[in-house]
């Protein structure tokens, strides 16, 4: 039980201004997700003693024409592998975490906040209001599951020991579109095999499990294959949210492949 503290973002200048006019000891603080992340901001939080978090997504950061107000959403404490060999139900802080709804937020804050876009007031808690005190109970039951990877290779002719990797999701809450381009990639260079082409070096398809909670499949591949893929992998290529926007091709890569991503848009 604890009153609420509104820490918009969560920002070092967010905190240090609720600092120093409240109590911070035990309270619950209600937190926007936004561009830091999310348990960078929790451990801040656990430092100046909070005991728990409510996290929302503000209208005003939502894309133009999604209405968010009442949607729920979900959010994965794991940073990473195998949520058993982390700790504690296989999360790296101790704060009780729920994500809420935009309306419920403004309720909770007293916030006079109304609109989305670009007439978007953001919610924010009034000067004045009284803050209120709830009870936050996290009824979240541990379970375990097996996660698959399931992986490919097509072998190169030349650097047969050097490797190109193709990697996407299928576990992914977003729809199956990143599976259904990596099967019909697979299926296009398998027809260009048969024609007599063979890659250069050696292609691995990656279809990753366990993605949407704390991408554990890649993360555990990876560290099973950590040596060879340090000394013999060449590129990564992710297909994790392959088709948004418009009509114009939109990449983004490390500095090492910027020159190559460049020219493929020309």
């Amino acid at each position: 039980q604890g009153e609420l503290v509104d820490v918009q973002y969560a920002s070092v200048d967010d905190l240090r201004r609720a600092r120093e006019t409240l109590n911070l000891t035990n309270q619950i603080a209600v937190v926007k997700l936004g561009q830091a992340p999310l348990l960078y901001k929790l451990s801040l939080l656990s430092e100046l003693g909070f005991g728990g978090a409510l996290l929302y997504i503000d209208p005003c950061d939502a894309p133009p024409g999604r209405h968010i107000w009442h949607q729920a959403f979900r959010v994965t404490l794991n940073p990473g592998g195998n949520p058993a060999n982390v700790g504690a139900g296989g999360s790296l802080t101790s704060l009780l975490v729920q994500p809420i709804s935009a309306f419920l937020a403004k309720t909770l804050l007293s916030s006079s906040s109304t609109g989305q876009g670009a007439s978007c007031t953001p919610l924010a808690m009034p000067p004045n209001a009284e803050r209120k005190k709830i009870t936050l109970t996290v009824g979240s039951q541990v379970s375990y599951k097996k996660i698959y990877n399931v992986v490919g290779y097509l072998k190169g002719k030349r650097n047969p020991d050097r490797y190109v990797l193709v990697g996407s999701r299928h576990d992914s809450d977003q729809g199956g579109g990143t599976s259904a381009i990596m099967n019909q990639l697979i299926a296009a260079l398998t027809e260009q095999t048969k024609r007599g082409w063979v890659p250069d070096r050696t292609t691995v398809f990656c279809s990753w499990g366990g993605s949407a909670l704390g991408n554990i499949g890649s993360y555990e591949w990876g560290k099973d294959n950590s040596v060879v893929l340090q000394s013999s992998a060449v590129a990564y290529v992710s297909l994790n949210s392959p088709v948004r926007g418009t009509e114009t091709l939109r990449a983004t890569a490390s500095p090492t492949l910027l020159q190559l991503t460049s020219d493929i848009q020309r």
